[in-house]
């Protein structure tokens, strides 16, 4: 690791890379849903087969206590299902997954449901945590979106409820 430096300046730049355009997604997101890609990256960026192994048990623990319709938690099912459904796609899990397959897609219709029924917003709306769970839950949207794109499949409505989440993200911005 070299030395940061101290001191005061000013300075600018500018830089590209990627090739990200409208319809491709971030290069650090690209090849987690291939399991052979998934694995090399794994291991070249420092992860282990025990590491792994334990995600995987997460992954099991969660689909266990996912409820019969497609959320988890007792209560700010808007944030509690999209923190499951991140752990999940951030392991490469889509709809298209062989053994967490189901999980993901009942969870991603319960995001989607929320939406539609409540005109974009994800959340409880009767506490004053909703903007919580809509933030966690638009990201969740987001990442399976994309994740989706990369494989070339959809899920019904994730498209239209991600965009709709960001719209009101950017409506509530000061």
């Amino acid at each position: 690791m070299g030395d940061l430096g101290n001191g005061f300046g000013i300075g600018s730049g500018a830089g590209g890379g990627g090739g990200m355009g409208m319809d491709k997604i971030p290069a650090t997101m690209r090849g987690r849903c291939m399991p052979g890609d998934r694995t090399r990256l794994l291991f070249e960026h420092g992860g282990t087969a025990e590491g792994d192994t334990a995600v995987v048990k997460s992954l099991d623990w969660l689909k266990d206590g996912q409820t019969a319709d497609g959320s988890w938690g007792t209560e700010s099912h808007g944030a509690m299902t999209g923190f499951a459904q991140l752990w999940y796609l951030g392991h490469g899990e889509t709809p298209t997954s062989q053994r967490y397959g189901e999980t993901v897609t009942k969870g991603l219709q319960v995001l989607v449901e929320m939406s539609k029924r409540q005109g974009g917003q994800i959340g409880e709306l009767t506490t004053r945590h909703w903007s919580y769970e809509h933030g966690i839950a638009a990201y969740a949207l987001g990442e399976a979106n994309a994740l989706l794109k990369e494989e070339g499949s959809t899920s019904p409505g994730l498209t239209e409820a991600f965009e709709k989440s960001v719209e009101i993200i950017v409506e509530g911005q000061n």
